[in-house]
């Protein structure tokens, strides 16, 4: 028998540049530039829209992969635990469970509303839970 994880897809992640910015003022000025594309990117509509979305993946996806680069993932620290998405700290606790308590999750299945938010949404979500900096968290907790 498979073990399918099912993930709800929100949209924590496109938040990540305002709540790191807060915490670390040293970033304030790059972070802050990036919130403002994310809330234009949010508040725009028409043939442009996804060409902002674009441009904002790539910055988006570093942001989270820093997160999960460090050596041990500060999931006791609700602060630093708000750098990263709900989406992402949550899968990853259950992928722990998972893997104590069965032979872990074969299939991570992600439930993406049809909005753009949400869809830039779990594009990141998807790249960072496939790159290696999350499946080694995932896999070892430090």
């Amino acid at each position: 028998m498979k073990n399918l994880l099912f993930v709800t897809v929100g949209t924590s992640v496109l938040d990540a540049p305002r709540r790191i910015g807060q915490r670390d003022p040293t970033r304030r000025t790059e972070l802050d530039a990036t919130a403002a594309r994310v809330l234009d990117f949010q508040r725009s509509e028409g043939v442009d829209r996804q060409a902002k979305a674009d441009a904002l993946f790539d910055p988006l996806l570093e942001l989270h992969r820093e997160f999960w680069r460090q050596s041990k993932i500060p999931t006791d620290d609700r602060q630093r635990c708000r750098e990263t998405s709900a989406e992402l700290l949550t899968t990853y606790s259950l992928l722990l469970k998972l893997a104590q308590e069965t032979t872990g999750a074969d299939l991570v299945v992600l439930l993406v509303p049809q909005t753009p938010e949400a869809g830039l949404a779990g594009r990141v979500l998807k790249a960072l839970m496939e790159s290696d900096p999350y499946r080694r968290a995932a896999r070892h907790p430090k």
